[in-house]
């Protein structure tokens, strides 16, 4: 069986993704850039698969929801649902939210579906959204989150498919942890919540605010640990 068939491309594909991966993480590190523009501009092209253009938004023959949905592609343009909460700070949360956004639109996207490069893209987007990320983040699709800057994931963390990381408090996964998916962790302003080493969360299980899950612990699939 060879490389290509199993969903590992070569040659001019994966250059192609690496350039992808490469150029997005060039520009989240210059801070030169406005990320609400690097946002906008990428989104139109996973979208649209064209070079942007604007200008279509003051086009009156154009389409009008193909006109909002353009409009959208700015992260500036949108109301996620976590904006005006009390329990989330205004300057913290605004710092991120175009990379949210963009992570967002991302598992959408057809480019999204493809694992080999979605995970990867987490990976670069990660710690520009929690608060600490290690080694060897794994991330697939769906993620769902509420602050972002209340996280801190260790090193050697795997996160299956929509999980959700309720983070109204601290949030703490430690080294080695697998969720698995479909579960639910949350923390509280006054119930911080953690993962000790090498903690496995079940599929759909429910993680409460204020526990404290001791190392090497397994939670089995739809269990609920308290604190």
């Amino acid at each position: 069986m060879s490389e290509q068939s199993v969903g590992r491309p070569v040659g001019l594909i994966e250059t192609i993704f690496e350039d992808f991966l490469a150029r997005v993480e060039e520009k989240l590190a210059d801070s030169r850039l406005d990320r609400n523009e690097i946002v906008r501009d990428l989104l139109y092209e996973l979208y649209l698969a064209e070079a942007p253009n604007f200008q279509k938004l003051g086009d009156y023959t154009f389409p009008i929801a193909a006109r909002a949905m353009i409009a959208c592609f700015d992260p500036r343009n949108v109301m996620l649902e976590a904006e005006g909460s009390p329990d989330v700070d205004p300057q913290k949360y605004a710092e991120r939210k175009p990379l949210i956004w963009f992570w967002q639109m991302f598992d959408g996207s057809p480019l999204g579906l493809n694992a080999h490069v979605g995970q990867r893209l987490r990976r670069i987007l990660a710690p520009y959204i929690f608060a600490r990320v290690g080694a060897n983040f794994v991330c697939h699709r769906g993620l769902r989150w509420r602050c972002g800057y209340q996280i801190s994931i260790g090193e050697n963390v795997t996160i299956e498919n929509d999980v959700t990381l309720d983070d109204r408090g601290a949030l703490e996964i430690g080294d080695d942890v697998h969720i698995e998916s479909g579960a639910h962790i949350a923390a509280s302003a006054t119930r911080a919540t953690s993962l000790g080493r090498g903690v496995r969360i079940g599929a759909r299980a429910i993680v409460l605010a204020g526990a404290h899950i001791p190392d090497g612990t397994t939670i089995p699939p739809a269990g609920i640990a308290g604190p």
